[in-house]
């Protein structure tokens, strides 16, 4: 039996329907352990990943770019998550739509509460798309303005091409990347506690 790593962490979670967020960094070096589980019986190695020795760059160098890279990942992962649980909203309200209309409510409660349902996706769209572009076909993709993540990747990308330190001008492009997600959180947030409580006013 043979597992060939190669060194990269695994692509944060996709939204579904959407272009995967392709950020993976590759591990710095240290220490590592491989476990091997047989029939509830573990066997563990341990291994090294040294730098390259032609490397120009210190350790702590290395350390600091693998640290904004990992940060960067994260950073991704969370956001991914935050917009799944946007998404989980939106499709709860509609299924509830959806039953009101199916055990025989009031034509005007069933209508107040898809009028509200809607500018709960509207809500949720719209943050959506603030970090993945949403278009139906790729030439729609394409021609969309780039995404919070789109510039992350290109962020990533840097890191792919690039060996020396994180430069000045990186960190400017990713500090004003978290202005614009810190920005749509909160406006996100807001509207959408607004909107679910008229919801639930309508719908209850």
């Amino acid at each position: 039996n043979r597992f060939v790593w190669d060194m990269r962490y695994p692509k944060p979670t996709n939204i579904p329907g959407r272009p995967a967020t392709a950020i993976q960094p590759i591990a710095k070096p240290g220490r590592y352990q491989v476990k091997l589980t047989v029939d509830g019986f573990d066997q563990i190695r341990e291994f090294e990943l040294h730098m390259n020795p032609n490397e120009p760059y210190t350790r702590e160098q290395t350390d600091e770019r693998f640290e904004f890279w990992m940060d960067l990942y994260d950073n991704v992962e969370t956001s991914s998550q935050n917009v799944l649980a946007a998404l989980k909203i939106k499709e709860d309200v509609n299924a509830r739509v959806e039953r009101m209309k199916e055990s025989g409510a009031r034509n005007s409660k069933v209508k107040a509460a898809e009028k509200q349902a809607a500018i709960v996706a509207e809500l949720v769209d719209r943050y959506e798309a603030t970090f993945v572009p949403t278009g139906r076909t790729l030439a729609e993709i394409i021609n969309l303005p780039a995404k919070i993540f789109t510039k992350m990747i290109w962020l990533h990308n840097m890191m792919e091409v690039t060996e020396g330190p994180v430069t000045q001008s990186m960190r400017d492009v990713y500090t004003q990347l978290n202005e614009e997600r810190d920005e749509a959180n909160l406006d996100y947030k807001k509207n959408i506690s607004e909107a679910m409580e008229k919801f639930e006013s309508v719908s209850g």
